[in-house]
């Protein structure tokens, strides 16, 4: 390490570099890793609590029978 507290570039899936910055959000797990910029954590922060209220919905539907295809088409995402 030759520093600290200053942007690193690591190889992506999506694209072929990504910038990860002080500040910025690393969240991974098992299907991999996302980096959220500090300056869109207000935005994707209200995207989460969004999704995960109708993914909540999803998943008790799931459970209770309804087809993955049809709880995606009615979601949106899974």
């Amino acid at each position: 390490m030759t520093a600290s507290q200053t942007a690193v570039r690591v190889r992506g899936a999506l694209q072929e570099w990504v910038t990860v910055s002080p500040g910025d959000i690393v969240v991974g797990d098992a299907d991999g890793i996302v980096v959220i910029p500090n300056q869109l954590l207000d935005e994707v922060g209200a995207k989460v609590v969004e999704w995960s209220s109708s993914e909540t919905g999803a998943r008790e539907e799931i459970i209770a029978g309804l087809p993955l295809l049809a709880a995606l088409k009615k979601y949106g995402h899974l």
